[in-house]
């Protein structure tokens, strides 16, 4: 007669088991949703991250530079993959002049707008630093391995220059 009873604990178990897995799961993805910070970035659509007591990833990226948000969809606009390593490396440049502690850059892509003319062609967009301040940018380039960052702040007043820094 123990046969029922066993029965009784084998169909518990069958019950059991999913739901405490169930929980056990729940909980995991509850906590480990808890240890990151995440932004999204309304100007270039993009989502960061940045996990509590976690290292960020720097592989690629210059540790001492701002985070750059949006920029590859320069690429899409007109330029290359060198020239937006080289227009990286001014905003990077950009970040640091004149007492400036910009972390983060972020183009606003919709309003991304191609040029072309007899000097060049040239992309004017809206820039945002540390999700705050507001610019105004102007990309000039002619050659594959050129490229000159004029900023302005909203006013219309030039503040930055690559060509004569």
């Amino acid at each position: 007669m123990q046969l029922p009873n066993r029965n009784k604990l084998i169909l518990a178990s069958i019950v059991l088991v999913p739901v405490v897995i169930s929980l056990i799961v729940f909980v995991f993805v509850n906590t480990r949703g808890s240890n990151s910070e995440e932004y999204f970035d309304p100007g270039s659509g993009e989502t960061v991250s940045s996990p509590k007591n976690k290292t960020p990833e720097l592989f690629g990226v210059d540790s001492e530079g701002p985070l750059f948000l949006g920029f590859s969809k320069l690429v899409g606009a007109g330029l290359t993959a060198g020239q937006l390593d080289l227009v990286r490396s001014i905003f990077g440049r950009f970040s640091t002049t004149n007492e400036r502690n910009i972390k983060e850059l972020s183009v606003t892509v919709d309003t991304i707008e191609q040029t072309i003319d007899d000097s060049g062609i040239s992309l004017t967009f809206d820039l945002t630093a540390n999700r705050t301040t507001k610019y105004l940018c102007v990309i000039s380039y002619s050659g594959l391995d050129y490229a000159r960052v004029v900023v302005s702040d909203k006013a219309g007043k030039q503040i930055f220059d690559s060509s004569i820094e």
